[in-house]
């Protein structure tokens, strides 16, 4: 069985573009930071292939989940939430510190917010 992903757009830019973990794929791209855009790509396929049972998640308390794997250029992480079977990929980054970015995980609280309140951010 496979999971669904859904990408977020961030509810004050829902004219963006790309969805907030294409364009933080896009950063990481133009960084260099190769190893650990790949890091992210599969840990975003162990999850779609595993779901919950996807060996790099990590809870962080509440709705708020992290996929997360050392690469040679530092902490990949994605931040989601389950949204019943489907799961919703936020934001990523690759981080030489331990600590989730709270400016990251504040989007991923926004993106909550506003699909709680019916707003269309796919």
């Amino acid at each position: 069985m496979t999971y669904r992903l859904q990408l977020a757009r961030h509810p004050r830019n829902l004219g963006s573009k790309h969805a907030l973990l294409i364009e933080d794929f896009l950063g990481m791209a133009r960084q260099g930071k190769k190893t650990c855009l790949r890091a992210v790509v599969e840990m975003c396929s162990d999850l779609h292939r595993n779901g919950m049972d996807c060996q790099h998640i990590k809870h962080l308390g509440g709705p708020l989940y992290e996929l997360k794997k050392r690469a040679s250029d530092g902490g990949a992480r994605v931040y989601f939430f389950r949204l019943e079977e489907s799961f919703v990929l936020v934001r990523a980054e690759c981080k030489k510190e331990d600590r989730a970015s709270e400016k990251l995980l504040s989007d991923v609280l926004d993106v909550i917010e506003a699909l709680e309140s019916g707003l269309g951010i796919f």
